[in-house]
């Protein structure tokens, strides 16, 4: 196949000619016009990626308690843990790539992270339902800039506290995009105080520790649970 014909192949693409228009205008076979849309597509891919562009986003979600405590000019109610949990799919290779947060937006920061992982629709669809099927009022769609100011907001407020976040955060957080210069202003902690809640797998004493050395002794407010339903178990397999 000459360049002039992959030149005109792209351009009819763009166009919106399907397959069998292109192939009966250049007088080509439809196999063939097929593959050479699909190696201009990946071609369109790799030079993005090498840009540092992200693949377009497929659904970006939170629990709706994080929505409304965190988004919301009035927010309903009060959140019962400070713990939210956020998704951002994006739309690769026949496949889908699925980061996933579970963020601590009164003390902890990014409490868990995982992805980019490689999925289906199916597998999509589950990992989601699963994951939001403890809270009340299931999700919202919500932006990829609201999403960021979330996950990295706490992210900085944890950091402030002196904790950091969970180990897996740095390669998750390159499927959610790089820190804007400015995020969305969001308030952090419950009142505008650090609220430590501790899970299961939460080292309380080395926690505490930390807070009572950057944050003072009654500064802070710990509620200790014990058998406490972890929900990073949502995050794995």
């Amino acid at each position: 196949m000459t360049e002039e014909q992959l030149q005109e192949i792209q351009r009819l693409r763009g166009l919106e000619a399907s397959p069998k228009m292109i192939a009966r205008q250049l007088a080509l076979r439809p196999a063939e016009v097929s593959e050479a849309i699909r190696k201009q597509a990946i071609q369109v891919v790799e030079e993005r990626r090498e840009r540092g562009e992200l693949d377009p986003v497929h659904e970006c979600l939170v629990d709706e308690m994080t929505a409304r405590y965190l988004l919301d000019d009035k927010p309903m109610g009060d959140s019962r843990d400070g713990l939210g949990s956020v998704i951002i799919s994006r739309v690769g290779r026949g496949k889908l790539s699925l980061c996933t947060f579970l963020v601590d937006y009164w003390c902890l920061g990014i409490k868990d992270a995982d992805g980019p992982r490689r999925v289906d629709m199916p597998e999509y669809e589950f990992r989601r339902d699963a994951m939001y099927s403890r809270y009340e009022g299931r999700y919202r769609h919500i932006t990829v800039e609201q999403a960021q100011a979330i996950v990295y907001g706490a992210k900085e407020y944890a950091a402030t506290l002196g904790l950091e976040s969970h180990a897996d955060a740095a390669r998750a957080l390159e499927g959610l995009g790089r820190r804007p210069q400015a995020l969305f202003s969001l308030e952090f902690g419950r009142a505008g105080k650090p609220v430590f809640i501790n899970g299961p797998h939460d080292n309380v004493r080395a926690i505490r520790a930390k807070l009572d050395k950057n944050l003072g002794a009654g500064n802070y407010e710990s509620i200790l649970i014990s058998g406490s339903f972890d929900p990073t178990m949502l995050l794995e397999n």
